[in-house]
């Protein structure tokens, strides 16, 4: 802006609030969980599996899975965003349950009955072929309902549905043909037998254990299905103490400080007070930009002039060098507030809220009287 004279030289500026903040890391955040789940799906497949083969194979099925998921997507106009990508970081790991199941039944018939690798995979995958669909079409039954949600819940969350459920479509399709052609082609000799690792003696010792405590459940099987019932019946209890809200609260390190004079206050009044207050705020803990605006304020794009009034903006540094969380500094902002109040100022200190959701209030609490009156509603508001 320098450059092209837009503003002087010696005016100084910086960005005060960016909303690329939220998209950029939301973004690589769920982009790297993806890859960082995908990864540790493959390390415990091949745990258990304990042969590279196979595991190559499982391997394989994640980036051809994905990229029929993304192609599918693209018809069904959803784009890349943070409930897509998340769908897609809960499919990761449920893409994987089909072709396991059909990987393991085409092993067995192999090793159990030593049939080639193409007579296995032909075999193999046709008798779970039906078990794998309908297992398939019960889940996404079960998130079916989501379609039906109106209002701004659905604008959230549609894409998120209809990305997992493309997953699972094409993770079934991915099952029933990928990893068959592949055990077929990669399993041509056979191999030498499996020596004994270290995860086969875990697996065989783990499956030892559960047998014994199989055997226990099933001679004491009242005992067993009464737990069961009184754990159930706890957990409904259980659900009326869970707190409810509409979003979660996120710590994006970004707070609003809404100052209000008297009607009638002067220009210069505010700006002192606000002058103040950011004196007060600079001198905390992880504050990294404080930005005011006096005189008014700036709501949706359009600046409202009232010299009574002013906006303070305050960004802290980054959660790991902070040493406090943001409802944390709230807090610790407001004592000062509260222990020596400015005259005639009404302070209002609260966690910027997320632009772009519409919420009926920026508060945890509101309280609206309602009447004719105005003698009478301001008494009822003092008394409250």
């Amino acid at each position: 802006m320098k450059e092209k004279k837009i503003i002087p030289d010696d005016v100084n500026y910086t960005i005060a609030s960016s909303q690329a903040y939220y998209i950029e890391n939301s973004i690589k955040n769920v982009g790297s969980s993806a890859v960082v789940g995908g990864i540790l799906a493959v390390l415990m497949i091949w745990f258990f599996l304990h042969n590279l083969k196979r595991t190559f194979i499982i391997a394989v099925a994640i980036p051809v899975s994905i990229l029929g998921t993304f192609i599918l997507m693209g018809l069904s106009n959803v784009t890349l965003n943070i409930f897509s990508l998340g769908g897609l970081v809960l499919a990761v790991g449920l893409m994987l349950d089909n072709c396991i199941v059909i990987l393991e039944n085409i092993t067995r018939h192999q090793k159990e009955e030593s049939l080639s690798a193409q007579d296995a995979a032909h075999i193999g995958s046709r008798e779970v072929a039906s078990a794998l669909v309908a297992s398939t079409l019960t889940n996404l039954a079960a998130i079916i309902p989501f379609f039906f949600i109106k209002g701004i819940t659905a604008l959230l969350f549609r894409d998120m549905v209809v990305t997992i459920s493309v997953a699972f479509i094409i993770s079934l399709l991915v099952s029933l043909t990928v990893i068959p052609s592949l055990t077929a082609y990669l399993f041509k000799v056979k191999s030498k037998k499996e020596k004994e690792g270290f995860s086969k003696r875990v697996i065989e010792r783990a499956v030892a254990v559960y047998r014994k405590f199989l055997k226990l459940i099933l001679r004491h099987k009242v005992i067993t299905l009464g737990s069961v019932a009184a754990l159930f019946i706890l957990s409904i209890f259980l659900v009326g103490t869970l707190g409810r809200e509409f979003l979660p609260q996120i710590d994006d390190g970004k707070i609003t400080v809404k100052v209000k004079l008297p009607v009638g206050s002067a220009l210069e009044e505010t700006d002192k007070v606000v002058k103040n207050l950011e004196a007060i705020i600079k001198e905390m803990p992880g504050v990294g930009k404080v930005y005011s605006m006096v005189g008014g304020y700036w709501q949706r794009r359009n600046v409202y002039e009232k010299a009574n009034e002013a906006d303070v903006a305050i960004e802290l540094v980054q959660k790991s060098r902070r040493p406090i969380p943001i409802v944390a500094f709230i807090k610790k902002l407001q004592k000062p507030l509260k222990d020596k109040p400015i005259a005639g100022a009404q302070i209002k200190v609260m966690k910027t809220p997320l632009r772009g959701i519409k919420k009926t209030s920026t508060s945890d609490i509101d309280i609206r009287i309602r009447g004719y009156n105005l003698d009478t509603l301001y008494d009822l508001a003092k008394d409250i």
